[in-house]
């Protein structure tokens, strides 16, 4: 092989390393950052207030904004949401309410690590919990891991207490 083949070989080698750095660098820069909530949906519509409304986007009802953290060094910081309905009476019987208080949610701030995939962020809690957020974008995550039993409408039109699932949607700040 001629010096001038063998310098060839090196130059493409290189450059084959050079793009693959790039690409898993610019991977790494996309996903890390802070993000904000920027949707809260329900997957079933529910009746958050009892006013009669059903509805699946249930954003406007929660006091907290609840905000993640995703670190260059595969460390990051997420919300635990937890959502607590207080004071709820139904009517034996019939399934309507009649008391209801708006539930309200607390965000302490936990610490995990997470592997960053081209479709989903894998996450492993402090708690030992492994949980995914997928990508809908390169600046919107969102989670279906998350549930809480709210007021839903059963085939006869009454008002019951169901467990459904959350999909909170977050957005690159």
């Amino acid at each position: 092989m001629s010096v001038f083949n063998l310098f060839k070989v090196f130059l493409l080698l290189a450059f084959l390393v050079s793009c693959r750095n790039d690409a898993e660098q610019k991977n790494v820069n996309q996903i890390t950052g802070n993000y904000r909530l920027l949707k809260i949906n329900v997957s079933e519509p529910v009746d958050y207030n009892a006013d009669g409304i059903f509805e699946t986007d249930i954003t406007k009802y929660f006091i907290c904004s609840p905000t993640l953290t995703i670190n260059k060094e595969g460390t990051m910081k997420y919300p635990s949401i937890n959502i607590n309905i207080e004071n709820y009476i139904m009517e034996m019987g019939t399934g309507y309410m009649i008391k209801y208080e708006t539930a309200e949610c607390e965000s302490p701030i936990y610490n995990a690590t997470y592997i960053d995939y081209d479709e989903y962020v894998l996450i492993d809690t402090e708690w030992g919990d492994k949980l995914t957020f997928y990508k809908k974008d390169s600046n919107i995550l969102y989670s279906k891991f998350n549930y809480a039993n709210l007021v839903v409408q059963d085939n006869s039109g009454h008002k019951i207490l169901k467990r459904v699932n959350l999909e909170f949607q977050y957005i690159k700040n």
